[in-house]
């Protein structure tokens, strides 16, 4: 007997995710894999980013931002990945915004957070 069978990659470990690190705002996020979904209990269709370090007496430490957040907007705008993260972050960057407003779920419950920025 002859069997067909179509293999596919593993899922992507956190471990192996992509990471963007933010010096301005004192954190590090990931894109959501299938391992921080399951380990956070989140729905499978979830969009955002995943916190992976704050910076201690860093500005998202200040304004209240934990590891394991997913930050699912910024000032209103939608995040669904990694490079919208980086993209919104870069925008933040060049307006030089004196505060952002980032809307993360925790533990199952939403919240905003409100980073002050220090732009000189």
């Amino acid at each position: 007997m002859t069997l067909g069978v179509n293999l596919k990659s593993a899922p992507m470990s956190q471990f192996l995710a992509e990471e963007f690190r933010s010096e301005q705002l004192g954190l590090s996020v990931k894109e959501l894999t299938q391992d921080i979904i399951l380990n956070n209990n989140l729905e499978f269709d979830i969009d955002g980013v995943w916190v992976s370090r704050v910076e201690e007496a860093g500005a998202s430490s200040l304004g209240g931002l934990y590891v394991d957040d997913i930050i699912l907007a910024i000032n209103d705008k939608k995040i669904a990945n990694l490079e919208q993260f980086k993209k919104t972050v870069e925008e933040i960057n060049l307006t030089k915004a004196k505060y952002i407003q980032i809307f993360v779920q925790r533990e199952g419950k939403t919240q905003f957070v409100f980073i002050n920025t220090d732009y000189e």
